[in-house]
């Protein structure tokens, strides 16, 4: 068990824990685990946990705020799956379509990457023989490919065909060349 990037003071409790107390082991990794895999602001807040988990009068709370930040950890986790298993479906079985971004703002999504950017893309689709339309996505973009979604900059996206206002991206289209403009982008 890695206790070496845990700051000082709550190494040493911890540390002190674990052998008074050899059984929360394998509690104590998984709340590890899940502070290697969190963003600074969580790791803070895990932090804190440790330091009043091994604080002698909080004691007795070490397994319910384990299983509670575990818990919350693991919904996250589990929500974050089921949103990559929708763009993965989208993506496999949807229409591959030429599309333009309109507009590129920050997203929200559950759990971020050091290695990518949750973005909210408004973008207009030009499906073919039909007319062209808006729909808005969230998802999370390799940072690498950034310039590849500004504003005006033009995608292979794949669209749900029950429900064309579900569209996803799939981020291997970034690593080659964008589709042509469609002739009639010209056209508000």
């Amino acid at each position: 068990m890695e206790l070496d990037d845990l700051p000082p003071k709550v190494r040493e409790r911890v540390d002190r824990l674990l052998t008074r107390k050899p059984a929360l082991r394998p509690s104590v990794e998984q709340l590890l685990a899940q502070r290697r895999r969190s963003s600074a602001g969580n790791q803070a807040f895990i932090d804190k946990s440790l330091l009043e988990l091994t604080s002698n009068r909080n004691r007795n709370l070490i397994g319910l705020t384990v299983l509670g930040v575990l818990g919350v950890g693991g919904g996250m986790y589990y929500l974050n799956e089921r949103q990559w298993a929708e763009v993965n479906q989208i993506v496999a079985q949807g229409t591959p379509t030429t599309a333009q971004v309109e507009r590129m703002t920050d997203g929200d999504c559950l759990i971020g990457s050091k290695t990518a950017t949750c973005l909210e893309l408004t973008v207009k689709l030009y499906p073919q023989g039909k007319p062209p339309y808006s729909a808005r996505f969230t998802q999370l973009i390799p940072k690498v490919s950034l310039a590849r979604v500004q504003p005006g900059a033009w995608l292979t996206l794949s669209v749900d065909r029950a429900d064309p206002s579900r569209v996803a991206l799939d981020a291997e289209t970034l690593s080659v060349a964008p589709p042509p403009p469609v002739a009639d982008s010209a056209t508000p």
